[in-house]
């Protein structure tokens, strides 16, 4: 399949609103994730731009380089490898439906269950690879271009929504796999980015309420 992100926007788009072999949704959420990433880039450069905050400087470009050169690429390929999982995944399951050999759609049955695994495994790393950057998002509200905070608070608020839509998507491809070997194997997977997401829903609730007591 093509790369999604060489396509023009529109098109992207409606990729995601074709119907029938549409991309994934965990593509268009890792696709978020990196939108918020690159607002963060820019108020690192905005930050560095600005002689005001010379202590931070050094600090600020460390943080848009780990953005740039990890997160990013990381990002890029966790939406790829959805976008294709889930073709072969449809693919395959469409296979299995027509196939009217028994021991042939056994084979695909069982095919269709490791690409479901494979679905699952991208979509805990994209909540996990989410919520790695939302200290930095925090950090850089905190030493960041302070009019740049709204813009701060809504790239942590599309990671939160990214990571969220990672591990909701994988915990409906568990309950469909029917207690296959493999997710066993993920509950620890699972519970850690739960217990991560929930922290950081907790750390962003409690500022978002600060805030909207400020203005009462």
């Amino acid at each position: 399949m093509s790369r999604l992100l060489d396509l023009p926007v529109r098109d992207l788009m409606n990729e995601f609103g074709k119907g029938a072999g549409m991309t994934g949704a965990g593509a268009t959420a890792a696709l978020g994730a990196m939108a918020a990433t690159q607002i963060l880039v820019s108020i690192c450069k905005l930050t560095t731009g600005k002689e005001k905050y010379a202590p931070v400087h050094e600090e600020t470009s460390g943080i848009q380089q780990d953005l740039e050169k990890k997160y990013l690429p990381l990002f890029e390929g966790i939406m790829q490898a959805d976008a294709a999982a889930v073709e072969n995944m449809l693919r395959l399951r469409l296979q299995r439906d027509q196939e009217t050999d028994t021991d042939k759609k056994e084979v695909l049955k069982r095919q269709a269950g490791k690409a479901l695994e494979g679905a699952t495994v991208i979509m805990l790393k994209l909540c996990n690879t989410c919520i790695d950057v939302m200290p930095l998002s925090m950090e850089l509200y905190d030493i960041g271009l302070k009019s740049a905070r709204g813009d701060t608070g809504m790239a942590f608020s599309s990671l939160l929504s990214s990571a969220s839509s990672g591990l909701y998507a994988a915990l409906i491809n568990i309950q469909a796999a029917r207690g296959a070997p493999w997710t066993t194997r993920l509950r620890e997977q699972v519970q850690t980015c739960f217990g991560r997401l929930h922290e950081y829903q907790y750390i962003f609730s409690g500022r978002l309420a600060a805030m909207y007591n400020q203005v009462q």
